[in-house]
């Protein structure tokens, strides 16, 4: 997914930047006195904040632009996914999105973040003005060893270190999973793919009409398959978490279920100086 070459809509973004400064004034002495500081919490904190956001005048003129951009109005209460997943666009639902992240960075600078702001909005401008939605498959893998990270590899693959927020997400008991083998897992195995974008007015998605462009599971299962027959070892996977590759709040993880490897396997390795000799393998 590209970003666009140059702001669509500066004047969205222009009065965008003054509404969220004046929510995040409004949001931050609540979001301080949260007592966990969990996702579920900060929700439940701008639901009851909802009719205070309203009230702030450059949220109108927010919505209002929005609502003018032939592009962006299009997608506006439409059911927007792709060949397997929908959701029903709502404008509010991304300026919510937007504060979440923003009072987040502002805990830690006491300012507003004008840099994560911009790439916010170019999320944004590139999840509307683009037919494709960009989508990452992530899948974290055990008994896996490298010095050289992170791996780039072709066709949209990365091996690299697992981020701690994706660690406690793993953990959290929500897969069912295997938390002892979980725990001493280090890394993850990225791939970053397309799918076209589908825009439907009602709420009965035919889905059976649609065929997928790329099978995250299948292409994983190929390289998989070819980093065992490249070199000896192996690593240990079980699930593959679908999530959106923009910041945006467009549908939430999708888990699917691969494969377990039990019991003691040689731990694989690649390092920076085999990565060529595997491309071309």
């Amino acid at each position: 997914m590209m970003f666009p070459e140059e702001i669509k809509n500066p004047q969205l973004k222009e009065e965008l930047e003054k509404y969220l400064r004046d929510a995040i004034g409004l949001v931050y002495p609540h979001f301080t006195k949260l007592k966990y500081n969990s996702d579920l919490e900060f929700n439940v904190l701008l639901h009851h904040l909802e009719k205070d956001l309203e009230k702030i005048p450059k949220q109108k003129d927010v919505l209002g632009l929005m609502n003018k951009d032939q592009t962006i109005s299009k997608h506006l209460d439409k059911m927007v996914g792709t060949a397997g997943h929908s959701t029903r666009i709502n404008a509010t639902r991304f300026l919510t999105h937007m504060i979440k992240r923003l009072c987040k960075s502002y805990t830690q600078s006491n300012i507003f973040d004008i840099k994560l702001f911009n790439i916010l909005y170019q999320n944004f401008e590139s999840f509307f003005h683009n037919d494709e939605i960009s989508l990452v498959y992530v899948v974290p893998i055990n008994n896996f060893k490298s010095a050289s990270l992170p791996i780039v590899l072709e066709g949209g693959f990365i091996i690299r270190a697992i981020k701690d927020s994706e660690k406690e997400h793993i953990e959290s008991g929500r897969y069912g999973l295997d938390m002892l083998e979980y725990h001493r897992t280090n890394h993850v195995l990225e791939y970053r793919y397309e799918e076209k974008k589908y825009i439907d007015e009602g709420d009965n998605v035919d889905y059976s009409k649609r065929k997928r462009q790329k099978d995250p599971h299948q292409e994983v299962t190929k390289l998989i398959s070819a980093l065992r027959l490249f070199k000896p070892g192996y690593f240990q996977y079980q699930i593959g978490i679908t999530n959106n590759a923009l910041d945006v709040p467009m549908f939430g993880s999708s888990i699917s279920h691969i494969i377990r490897i039990s019991g003691y396997v040689e731990r694989y390795t690649l390092e920076q100086n085999e990565v060529k000799e595997f491309q071309e393998f």
